[in-house]
């Protein structure tokens, strides 16, 4: 009787401990996660800038969690045809890459940026023509001459027939109107598609610089090389959704450089060249020509209203 109830007991130990263990197997497998699905697609290294462009090093392929993956992200086998694209936003080490994050093809050559049928002029400028070095590539603006009167005929053309009269010798005459900077020094647009580009020094700073280069159809680069020798070559920045002509019209005294597409008399925006005010008519009606002050500037500066900066400074220009 003794041995069966040692047999007994013997039995019953090993059948709860081994209860046990598969009780507490069964737990630890309940707590634990399935294996999350993996897709394998690439992220960035290294931060990358708003800009770059992205090539094979800056990459590399990693497993991530499905669940955490959305569409577009680029997998290893698509990544090549992604590469010699610009990045649209800043990527931080780690971050996944996705196709909407890249922009356009970039140029292998500078004369890819330039439209058929059009060339690129290379334009000396100095702070205070280049608006402060605040010029970037991508920006658009007008160009102008400042230049004495006597050598103005060269350029008279059915478009640049008047200019403003900015003392007894000189006058400031519009050339071409929203042309698009692609450089700045050595520091062009990456691609056609590319908005703007701002050039930055190893400092984290945005860089002086001698030399700014725009694209113009050819006939006008002809006109821009002329000018240069005539006189100074100045800048207007303007909104890359300002549609306005840039011309210039002068009316009892005043003088406008900015009109819509109609070209009509209440379209103009005109200064004061004696008493700096902005002005604009209040009338349609030639015969009764009313003018409302909208501005005034207390400096020897011209104040043109939407576009930028605000306030914009030919050389020479100086108070009657």
């Amino acid at each position: 009787m003794l041995f069966i109830a040692v047999v007994l007991g013997g039995a019953t130990f090993y059948l709860t401990q081994t209860y046990l263990k598969n009780k507490e197997k069964e737990l630890q497998n309940s707590y634990q996660p399935e294996k999350a699905e993996t897709k394998r697609i690439i992220v960035a290294i290294g931060d990358i800038k708003k800009g770059d462009i992205l090539k094979g090093p800056m990459v590399a392929p990693v497993d991530y969690p499905s669940q955490f993956v959305s569409e577009g992200a680029i997998s290893p086998g698509d990544a090549a045809s992604y590469f010699g694209q610009i990045s649209n936003v800043p990527l931080k080490r780690g971050q996944i890459i996705y196709a909407s994050n890249l922009g356009g093809d970039a140029v292998d050559r500078f004369s890819e940026l330039l439209k058929d049928g059009g060339t690129a002029v290379t334009l000396e400028v100095d702070a205070k023509k280049s608006n402060s070095h605040m010029l970037i590539p991508g920006d658009f603006v007008d160009i102008l001459v400042l230049a004495e009167k006597s050598k103005i005929d060269p350029l008279s053309t059915k478009d640049l027939s008047k200019g403003l009269s900015t003392d007894k010798n000189k006058m400031l005459v519009p050339l071409l109107s929203k042309i698009k900077v692609l450089s700045v020094d050595r520091n062009p647009l990456a691609s056609e598609d590319e908005k703007y580009r701002i050039p930055i020094d190893k400092e984290g700073r945005i860089p002086t610089y001698s030399y700014v280069t725009v694209g113009v159809p050819i006939n006008d680069a002809t006109k821009l090389a002329l000018a240069q020798d005539l006189g100074d070559i100045v800048f207007f920045l303007r909104n890359s959704e300002d549609m306005r002509k840039v011309k210039v019209k002068t009316l009892d005294g005043l003088f406008a450089v900015y009109s819509d597409k109609n070209d009509s008399q209440d379209s103009y925006e005109y200064y004061s060249a004696k008493s700096r005010l902005v002005l604009t008519p209040t009338s349609k009606s030639d015969d009764n020509k009313n003018y409302k002050a909208k501005d005034s500037v207390d400096s020897p500066k011209l104040m043109f209203e939407n576009t930028y900066p605000r306030i914009i400074e030919p050389a020479s220009t100086q108070a009657n």
